[in-house]
């Protein structure tokens, strides 16, 4: 509330009096004007424009008095006047001014509370007074709500509107006074900053309940920044994700899929953290706004070509960051023209000249022969035991090698291989055969030979009778030497046992009334054991007598004893003749 106030009027009650007042107003009516025309004031700021004579500024001059009372005696307290400022500790305070009309404010005392505490006051050629009157504060009533931003940069503009009334600043805090109660409040949900940066929160609205206490509402800010993402040409591909705003210290994982007839060819990036390169699926870190375009370019192929693998051996080529394997002679890649890194990755039993390097793509396909050699590891078998110069082999893996030296080397690749030693007359092996497992270097294997025990010589003649009654004595002669002939006795199998390997001629004598079949033959032994079948069967007639004088051998019987042979075999035929032809007689 403004308030002016005048000084009180002076009395006219006698003559003198009015005269002197009706002079004074002339006087003012006719040389006021002229006065103001030689020096004008502005009496807002108390400055006086040129004039030749400064004297009279000051004589125009009259004072404006602030009087005031409440306040203890000795209080110091101060009056601003159109932006003069005056302090005292009496009860007044007096300015020296022209004529005019000037603003004033009664600074705060601390405890008190001013009425009026400002207003206008005017100084019209007479002396102006203006009463202020103090009055103690018993309670507080009001408290400090403080409103404190944080995460914006130092300097940013922001507001809150507290309960209606809305104030803005540039520092960090903001403050309100209110009395106990539940007030509401609002400030930006987002704060604009420079290119691709805002800043963001999510306290931009609620509730404050002051309590007798002061109140502190934090309001915290925090950075997003955009993405851009775009590819070139337009036609090569897509990416992946689409331009987008994004927290302070997001980690955003890209992506691209080339069109047809396009290949990828890398990532052109802007920003304090952007990835510029060849990985197709990079990560980026939003700390300031990125930009993010993917090169695409013509795709011509580009093939890998093995030789020297075995069929079926898998292989594999990480070409420009991509990685492709299989057991078939191509592997096939395409990309744009530049220059890309290769690897070969290693095979087991395998090397090649060209584990890395690089292919430079020019506008055409590219072929690129990746040459492999099989490794192989020397298999050793070594011999002691055999005397110096004996042959002896071995077969591995189906391949057999023979030496009279005391090594046989086989050289293999990785694998695992059957193998077996051929056995040496008259010595025995410690071990004959077994599994090697080749893997990755050479082995030795070594085999101990010793002298073979004696073998017993010979084989089983064995001689099987049927017909004869049970318990029938018979017998049969061998022409060996060494066969204990000739054998006889009452069971149906009769054995010649150490028979070694040749030919044999056997007879085996009628029994009684009963004639073998055969009555004899030959026999060859070759490594085994040999059984003769002997049939008996009875006859009915007896056999005719044999004229008496020498031997009686008709020429029959020469010619068997020249193919039966001499020895033992012959002295039984002898047996066997005169026996038949005593009893010839004896019937």
């Amino acid at each position: 509330m403004k308030t002016a106030t005048r000084s009180p009027a002076w009395s006219l009650a006698t003559p003198r009096a009015r005269s002197l007042y009706v002079l004074a107003l002339v006087l003012a009516l006719v040389i006021a004007p002229t006065l103001l025309a030689l020096g004008s004031h502005d009496a807002r700021t108390g400055t006086a424009s040129t004039t030749t004579t400064t004297g009279l500024s000051t004589a125009w001059e009259r004072p404006i008095t602030f009087i005031e009372t409440g306040l203890p005696a000795g209080t110091a307290w101060s009056v601003d006047l159109s932006g003069s400022t005056q302090s005292s500790s009496t009860t007044e305070i007096v300015f020296s001014e022209l004529p005019g009309t000037y603003d004033f404010t009664v600074l705060p005392v601390a405890g008190y509370v001013a009425s009026p505490e400002s207003g206008e006051v005017v100084q019209n050629s007479c002396m102006a007074t203006v009463y202020i009157t103090f009055t103690p504060v018993t309670a507080v009533s009001s408290y400090n709500v403080w409103f404190n931003e944080s995460g914006l940069p130092s300097g940013t503009s922001w507001w809150v509107d507290f309960n209606g009334t809305n104030v803005s600043s540039t520092s960090a805090s903001i403050a309100f006074t209110a009395q106990n109660g539940t007030y509401l409040f609002t400030d930006p949900a987002l704060i604009l900053g420079g290119v691709g940066t805002d800043f963001v929160t999510s306290t931009n609205n609620g509730t404050v309940t002051v309590a007798g206490a002061n109140v502190s509402v934090p309001i915290p800010y925090s950075a997003q920044y955009y993405l851009t993402t775009a590819v070139t040409p337009s036609a090569g591909g897509t990416v992946s994700p689409s331009s987008g705003w994004y927290a302070a210290g997001a980690s955003v994982s890209l992506s691209e899929a080339a069109n047809a007839t396009y290949d990828f060819v890398g990532w052109n990036g802007t920003g304090n953290v952007n990835y510029t390169g060849t990985n197709s699926t990079p990560t980026v870190t939003m700390d300031s706004p990125v930009t993010e375009i993917a090169v695409f370019g013509v795709a011509y192929e580009v093939s890998f070509q093995e030789t020297g693998l075995l069929d079926g051996v898998t292989w594999s080529v990480t070409f420009n960051g991509v990685t492709q394997s299989a057991y078939f002679v191509f592997l096939d890649f395409s990309a744009a023209n530049g220059t890309y890194a290769y690897t070969v990755a290693p095979i087991p039993g395998y090397h090649t000249p060209s584990y890395s390097g690089n292919v430079t793509v020019a506008g055409s396909d590219v072929n690129v022969v990746i040459p492999w050699v099989r490794l192989t590891y020397n298999v050793s078998f070594v011999e002691a035991g055999l005397p110096s110069g004996t042959s002896w082999s071995v077969t591995l893996n189906g391949s057999s090698m023979s030496t009279l030296s005391s090594t046989l080397i086989f050289p293999e690749a990785n694998g695992t291989y059957p193998w077996s030693v051929a056995a040496v007359a008259g010595y025995t092996a410690n071990v004959t055969a077994g599994t090697v497992v080749v893997n990755g270097s050479a082995i030795l294997i070594e085999i101990g030979w010793a002298a073979s025990a004696p073998v017993p010589v010979g084989y089983t003649v064995t001689f099987v009778e049927t017909g004869l009654p049970t318990s029938t004595t018979w017998s049969v002669s061998l022409n060996s030497s060494s066969a204990s002939t000739p054998v006889q006795g009452a069971t149906a199998a009769l054995v010649l046992t150490g028979v070694p390997d040749g030919s044999y001629g056997y007879w085996v004598p009628a029994v009684g009334s009963y004639d073998p079949g055969p009555s004899g033959g030959s026999l060859t032994v070759a490594g085994a054991n040999v059984t003769v079948n002997v049939a008996f069967t009875a006859h009915s007639t007896p056999p005719s007598p044999t004229p008496s004088g020498s031997a009686g051998l008709s020429l029959l019987d020469l010619l068997v004893f020249a193919v039966v042979g001499g020895g033992v075999a012959t002295t039984v035929y002898f047996v066997h003749r005169l026996s038949g032809r005593n009893r010839g007689s004896a019937a």
